[in-house]
């Protein structure tokens, strides 16, 4: 009876060591189609404030002090990624401005422009929403911040 006891046991302590109260990390979907149609910020949350171009706070309060405030991207077929924007900080407040097409690769959920000068790291993505956080860019910019974007 002692033999059957101590399996018992030793059995129930390894089921107890081989499962995991805690829960699975979701899954973040990986972007496997972004080009098409640009994509159009609608709000930037940002240092505690979610600044859109119509709430207050506007992007145009946060342009005082940070460039690329709002953001739009369009993928291209060619693995470059056009970037447009109003906001391009207080030496050029609203100067409507677009840059040449950089290029861009997305390895997991980070998505590298222009061989690391901008990194984002993909929050979510579906087809009409995606939303990217800010990990590296100018001390001008608003890096931590998170895009919310639409097609």
């Amino acid at each position: 009876m002692k033999k059957i006891t101590y399996l018992f046991v030793l059995m129930f302590s390894l089921v107890l060591m081989s499962t995991s109260c805690c829960k699975p990390d979701e899954d973040v979907v990986i972007p496997t189609d972004l080009t098409g149609a640009k994509w159009n910020c609608i709000s930037l949350d940002y240092a505690g404030s979610i600044y859109t171009a119509s709430v207050a706070p506007t992007f145009a309060t946060l342009n005082l002090t940070k460039d690329f405030v709002s953001l739009d991207f369009k993928f291209n077929n060619d693995l470059t990624v056009t970037l447009y924007t109003n906001y391009t900080g207080t030496n050029n407040n609203n100067a409507n401005w677009s840059s040449s097409p950089f290029p861009y690769s997305v390895s997991g959920t980070v998505l590298d422009i222009d061989g690391g000068y901008l990194k984002f790291e993909i929050i979510s993505y579906t087809s009409t929403n995606l939303k990217l956080k800010m990990t590296k860019g100018n001390t001008d910019m608003p890096i931590g911040g998170t895009y919310d974007l639409t097609r």
